[in-house]
């Protein structure tokens, strides 16, 4: 898909330096520091819509939105909204109608889901978000990302966890990561990692150009371009 016919894509995630992003128990855990919540700040600042998916949802609920009063002053000036969107991903619909998500900013939440998601869910859900069908079992990003550049979205921002991560980076549409590294060892083979999923053989594999690193007290800034497969 050509970079053109959807929106911009950045992913932003931190890791320890064994590449975890939580523990094998997706214990809500928040180990990157002051600075690094700062860039992801800034990222949103200068995003048109938030993606998280589902479990993230479950375990951290996390606030999507700006935070720096400055920066929300400067989307408004450039013309954009306040806050960007709030998009999560589901297959389940397992989702709290309580959380934080459905409460801040109703009216600019988004709910993507697949076709054979359960029904009463995706009605109860109804009458907090938006509900989008993007595809039959499996979430399909490209679906997903046509919707959105109808919407207006020029620039999204992955906040999502290693699945739908991967799914992305199969489909050849992440553009650009900025990766934390944060003084910290989590372990566990089954510590979810930025990219898990059934991987990629050599030849799909994605090169990347780094474009900044910046060491901040224990912390390592890491700012990448990635290019097109070798296939």
């Amino acid at each position: 898909m050509r970079t053109r016919a959807r929106p911009y894509c950045v992913l932003n995630v931190a890791v320890s330096l064994d590449g975890k992003i939580a523990t094998y128990r997706r214990e809500k855990f928040q180990f990157p520091s002051r600075r690094d919540r700062d860039r992801m700040d800034r990222l949103r600042a200068e995003a048109d819509a938030i993606l998280i998916g589902g479990t993230s949802l479950r375990v951290d609920d996390p606030p999507l939105f700006v935070r720096d009063p400055r920066r929300i002053r400067a989307r408004v000036r450039r013309g954009l909204p306040p806050q960007p969107l709030g998009i999560v991903a589901s297959r389940s619909l397992d989702l709290l109608s309580g959380s934080r998500f459905f409460r801040e900013d109703p009216g600019r939440r988004i709910v993507v889901t697949v076709r054979r998601s359960p029904a009463t869910r995706r009605r109860r859900l109804e009458r907090l978000a938006e509900v989008w069908i993007a595809g039959e079992r499996d979430l399909s990003p490209e679906r997903l990302l046509l919707r959105l550049r109808r919407r207006g979205v020029r620039r999204l921002l992955l906040e999502s966890g290693g699945a739908l991560n991967h799914a992305f980076l199969a489909a050849g549409l992440i553009d650009e990561v900025y990766l934390t590294v944060c003084p910290l060892v989590i372990s566990g083979s089954t510590a979810p990692t930025p990219f898990d999923g059934p991987g990629l053989v050599a030849s799909a594999t994605r090169p990347a150009r780094l474009l900044s690193a910046r060491r901040v007290g224990q912390e390592l800034f890491l700012h990448y371009r990635l290019l097109p497969s070798r296939r």
